[in-house]
């Protein structure tokens, strides 16, 4: 059976909420540690014209959070963005087997 899926501006509402929502892009990084920054060196991106650039973000540790920020704008508009990145705890394993569903 078929999921019916939606259609015009509804499939346009999905599809443009998603693209605001989610944010990926890969490549190489260098971590200069006299100035604490991390410069990503975008290889693609799913906006495609940041492929090519790179992007600097102070890190910081905070309390067992690894927190980059970049500010950009002039003074007295400057936006400031955070990504905090937490390790979680160590995942116990749970993989099931044939057995257990049984």
């Amino acid at each position: 059976m078929r999921v019916p899926r939606p259609v015009g501006e509804e499939d346009a509402a999905l599809k443009a909420e998603a693209f605001d929502t989610y944010y990926s892009y890969y490549g190489t990084w260098d971590f200069d540690a006299a100035t604490s920054v991390v410069t990503h060196h975008v290889k693609s991106s799913i906006i495609p014209a940041e492929t090519g650039l790179d992007y600097a973000q102070t890190a910081t540790l905070e309390g067992g959070h690894l927190i980059f920020t970049v500010r950009s704008g002039s003074p007295g508009t400057e936006t400031v963005r955070k990504k905090v990145w937490e390790r979680l705890p160590k995942a116990t394993n749970t993989k099931t087997t044939r057995k257990d569903r049984r």
